[in-house]
């Protein structure tokens, strides 16, 4: 999904270059070509935002795996 929302950006802008250019373009294939990046995009995030942590209970957790694991660790000594 991702690949395909990435080439569908760059054609977007390589069409979006043309038309500055002053290539022909068509105008229904640019919007269609853009509408559909837009929506994999927005399904994308949706997904990684599905995925990821939230809020301080997130941050609690890690905070409190980190002081457990440094807790647990042994000193390191300088025996040079």
């Amino acid at each position: 999904m991702i690949r395909q929302a990435a080439a569908l950006v760059v054609r977007s802008e390589q069409m979006q270059a043309d038309l500055i250019l002053g290539k022909p373009v068509s105008n229904d294939e640019l919007v269609r070509v853009s509408s559909t990046a837009k929506r994999l995009l927005e399904t994308i995030r949706a997904k990684a935002d599905k995925r990821k942590p939230t809020g301080a209970t997130a941050l609690q957790e890690y905070l409190a795996q980190r002081a457990a694991g440094a807790a647990g660790a042994p000193e390191a000594t300088d025996d040079s």
